[in-house]
C-alpha cells in the first residue's frame, strides 16, 4: 500500500509553506493554470513546450529525490509518483505499461484538461513534463514524451507515452 500523501503534508504557518517529505508544494486552482496556459497559447505556439519544461524539472527532482530519500526501486518510484499525482488532485493515474524502454500511463479526469477549452491537441503539458522527468530517472536516459489522447480533445482520458531515446 502506498503512503497517504495528504496525511504526510506538513503546514508551516510561520513560513506559509506546505511540504511533503521536505519538498515544498502549493495548492492552486486548475482554472488559474488553464487560463494562464490559454493566454500564453494565444501569443506563441511554444506554450506547451514551455509548460512541459517546467514539469520536466519538477519530475526530475521529485522522481530521483523521492526514490533516493525513500529507498525506492525504479518501479516503486513510478508507482509512488502515480499515486502522488492521484492523491494531490491531478486526476486518477493508471499505469498501462512499463518496460525497459517505455512507460505508458492514463490519467482520468485531468484537472488541466477539464479546465481547458475544447481543443484539437493535448493540453496536459505539466503532467507530460513531470512524468518525462520520472521516465528519465527510470531509464537513466532522455525520453520522448507524447500525450496521445486528451480529455480536452474529447477522448475518455489522457494517455501518455514515454520512450527511452537512443543514445
Amino acid at each position: 500500500m502506498m503512503a497517504n500523501i495528504i496525511d504526510g503534508l506538513v503546514w508551516d504557518s510561520d513560513a506559509g509553506a506546505m511540504t511533503y517529505n521536505g519538498v515544498r508544494y502549493l495548492l492552486i486552482r486548475p482554472e488559474t493554470l488553464s487560463n494562464w496556459q490559454e493566454a500564453v497559447e494565444q501569443h506563441t505556439d511554444k506554450a506547451g513546450e514551455m509548460i512541459f519544461s517546467g514539469g520536466l524539472a519538477g519530475g526530475r527532482l521529485s522522481g530521483r529525490g523521492f526514490a533516493e530519500k525513500m529507498g525506492l526501486t525504479a518501479r516503486q518510484m513510478v508507482d509512488f509518483m502515480l499515486e502522488m499525482g492521484s492523491q494531490i488532485g491531478w486526476g486518477r493515474f493508471v499505469l498501462e505499461d512499463l518496460s525497459e524502454d517505455k512507460l505508458v500511463m492514463k490519467v482520468y479526469n485531468s484537472p488541466f484538461a477539464v479546465a481547458h477549452s475544447p481543443t484539437a491537441q493535448g493540453v496536459c503539458h505539466l503532467i507530460r513534463g513531470v512524468f518525462a522527468g520520472v521516465a528519465e530517472a527510470v531509464f537513466d536516459s532522455n525520453v520522448t514524451a507524447i500525450e496521445e489522447e486528451c480529455l480536452a480533445k474529447g477522448d475518455e482520458y489522457c494517455r501518455f507515452i514515454f520512450r527511452k531515446t537512443a543514445v
